[in-house]
């Protein structure tokens, strides 16, 4: 999640920015398994939906007016019929960029935002420059907004198509409630729930059968014997539930594996005609919710077919030996993760349930293991998936190669 409160008014009890994450994020401890309940779920994210009070607004940008404070964006206040400027409004970043996307253009808005850094001159123009863009915002935009603990004015977290068009509302507390009517979701085991002001996570397994091995009192496997350390490191097939309130994503359903030694997922990248995932567009009418609950049976089967392969393709790349992992993940890794990410991944070579033994599958734990620590969810997605392509490639490499991954074929 990138979500950040920019915040009018700033004091001492007021932070700056506050963590969207921080809304609700609940899972497991490593080695341990303990279902959180779907219904408990149900009932807190009711309870964020109401704390948040969201009211969606469905104006032309055109009828307010946006004002900087102390060089800082300090708000957005629409006119009301008399002309007097309504309680002015903070943004989230996202809902912040998007209505400068809006009404300034991509480039517009960074040039805006330097602007506004020079000088008090510069701070000026800049808001003369918002304002005169929003002159020719006349149709109607759709502002989704919160009102945040211990604020006493609205955040706006999404400037969207308005007047019907486009974006119709999925909101978390509706997707929770569908799974939770849904006869294929409702017996799932939850893996753990994030929520945000951007977006949503669930994880769930897609077998009842994994989490019977626990002791639901303890979270233990319930038959320590010699079997324990394998239960713990050989992932199992695992669902993933997301949706986006700011127009930022769909309502999907996605797949790949969970490790209960580590906590690491790895999501199915979709290579190799395997399927990545359901999407369900924010668009349609009041019986959308019907029509995504149609497509649950197929999306499921679908689910248990390619995260059944993701596991085995795992367990295969335990046997796969690599000369030199770093060097590999140089190689490989250029074009999907950023350099501090290569070098998180680096670092967790060294945790403990990282596979030993210079295997692609340590490789494979490392990268799903820098994933946890992304804090947006779309950029451990992204982590995620590109540890499954690197597991197809590795895996397709050492069968040509008698079972291993050399340099010149890491180059």
């Amino acid at each position: 999640m990138n979500a950040r409160t920019i915040v009018l008014d700033r004091n001492a009890e007021t932070p700056a920015y506050i963590a969207a994450r921080d809304l609700l994020d609940q899972g497991q401890e490593r080695g341990t398994f303990n279902a959180l309940d779907l219904g408990n779920l149900h009932k807190t994210i009711a309870g964020i939906h109401r704390d948040l009070d969201p009211i969606d607004i469905d104006r032309p940008l055109g009828q307010g007016v946006f004002r900087y404070v102390d060089g800082k964006t300090a708000g957005y206040s629409f006119r009301d019929p008399e002309g007097h400027l309504e309680t002015p409004m903070n943004f989230t970043r996202t809902g912040l960029g998007q209505m400068a996307r809006r009404v300034l253009g991509a480039g517009g808005a960074k040039y805006i935002d330097n602007l506004k850094s020079t000088s008090e001159t510069g701070r000026k123009l800049a808001e003369v420059n918002w304002n005169f863009g929003l002159q020719g915002e006349t149709s109607p935009a759709l502002l989704r907004t919160v009102k945040l603990p211990g604020q006493t004015f609205r955040t706006i977290r999404a400037s969207l198509s308005g007047g019907g068009r486009g974006y119709a509302k999925i909101d978390n507390i509706d997707i929770v409630t569908m799974l939770l009517d849904s006869p294929e979701f409702r017996d799932l085991p939850v893996i753990d729930a994030k929520v945000g002001l951007d977006s949503m996570r669930l994880r769930m397994l897609l077998d009842p059968n994994d989490a019977a091995l626990f002791d639901p009192s303890t979270g233990r496997l319930m038959n320590p014997t010699g079997s324990h350390d394998t239960r713990l490191r050989i992932p199992v097939p695992m669902l993933q539930v997301g949706n986006g309130e700011v127009g930022n994503a769909s309502f999907s359903l996605s797949w790949g594996t969970y490790t209960y030694g580590c906590l690491n997922g790895m999501l199915v990248s979709g290579g190799g005609g395997d399927g990545a995932s359901y999407r369900w567009n924010h668009v349609g009418g009041d019986d959308r919710a019907d029509r995504i609950k149609a497509g649950f049976a197929d999306a499921l089967r679908s689910a248990r077919v390619a995260a059944s392969g993701a596991v085995e393709q795992y367990k295969a790349s335990t046997d796969v030996a690599v000369e030199d992992a770093f060097a590999t993940l140089d190689a490989w890794a250029g074009n999907d993760l950023t350099g501090n990410q290569i070098e998180r991944v680096k670092d967790a070579f060294q945790d403990e349930t990282v596979t030993p033994g210079k295997r692609l599958a340590s490789i494979i734990d490392a990268v799903t293991l820098a994933a946890q620590r992304e804090g947006d969810l779309t950029k451990q997605g992204q982590m995620e998936r590109f540890a499954h392509r690197l597991l197809q490639k590795g895996l397709a490499i050492a069968r040509r190669n008698d079972g291993r991954i050399a340099l010149p074929a890491a180059a």
